[in-house]
């Protein structure tokens, strides 16, 4: 994540509407860091995508559907996890 995707973010949450963070505008920094977090799972998400069928061409076939597979799993459990 680049400084200035921080940044938007933190200007999409309203951060930038108040002087500064301070707890009576936790509204404001939960929406940051709920943003932040949704932008975390989507960039580990495409980097485990990225592995889906990059097993070495020496795996069994066996070797490479548990490769798949795991690669899903955890795809599955990110998202899950955006779901709470």
């Amino acid at each position: 994540m680049t400084r200035d995707d921080i940044i938007r973010m933190a200007r999409k949450a309203g951060l930038f509407d108040v002087p500064y963070p301070h707890p009576t505008n936790s509204k404001e920094v939960e929406c940051f860091a709920s943003l932040v977090a949704a932008a975390e799972r989507k960039a580990c998400e495409r980097a485990l995508n990225e592995l889906r069928g990059s097993v070495s061409m020496f795996a069994t076939s066996k070797e490479a559907r548990v490769h798949n597979n795991a690669v899903t799993c955890c795809v599955e459990a990110i998202r899950a996890r955006g779901n709470q």
